[in-house]
C-alpha cells in the first residue's frame, strides 16, 4: 500500500481517481488545486502524486517543478484532457518538467493503477539496488 496525494480541481473527476486508488488498497488524499497540494506534501510527503495539468492557484506544471526541485523521490503520476502551449502539448511538459508517467483524460481506473503499480515498482527496484561501489574489491 502506497501513500498518494490527488490534485485535482474538477470533484467529479477528483472522486473517482480517489476511489479509484482506495479500491486498489492505496492511502488516498486528495485537494483541488496546487497550492493546497503543495501545502499537503509539506505536511506528509506521499509516495506518488497524481496531478491534473490545468488547475487554479498553481497549475499542475508548476507543481511538478516544485516537486522534481524539492522533493524529488516523490513519484508524479500527470493527467489532462488535452490543451497545448504553442506545438507542445501539456503531457509532453510535464513529462519533460520530469512526471514518470503521463495519462490522457478521461483516465481509464486500470490505466491508473497500472501506471501507480510501475511507479511503486520502479521506486522499489531504485532503492533496492546497490548505492555506488563502496564494497567493491580493489
Amino acid at each position: 500500500m502506497a501513500t498518494i496525494l490527488v490534485i485535482e480541481d474538477d470533484p467529479g473527476v477528483r472522486r473517482v481517481l480517489l476511489a479509484t486508488l482506495q479500491y486498489a488498497g492505496h492511502d488516498v488524499r486528495a485537494v483541488d488545486n496546487g497550492r493546497d497540494g503543495l501545502r499537503a506534501v509539506k505536511e506528509s510527503a506521499p509516495d506518488v502524486v497524481v496531478t491534473d495539468i490545468v488547475m487554479p492557484d498553481s497549475d499542475g506544471l508548476e507543481v511538478i517543478r516544485l516537486l522534481k526541485s524539492d522533493h524529488p523521490k516523490i513519484g508524479i503520476i500527470a493527467i489532462s484532457g488535452g490543451g497545448m502551449i504553442c506545438r507542445t502539448t501539456y503531457l509532453e511538459l510535464a513529462h519533460l518538467l520530469g512526471a514518470h508517467a503521463t495519462l490522457q483524460k478521461p483516465v481509464m481506473p486500470s490505466d491508473l493503477v497500472f501506471a501507480v503499480s510501475e511507479l511503486l515498482e520502479a521506486t522499489l527496484a531504485e532503492s533496492a539496488a546497490p548505492s555506488g561501489d563502496s564494497g567493491a574489491a580493489q
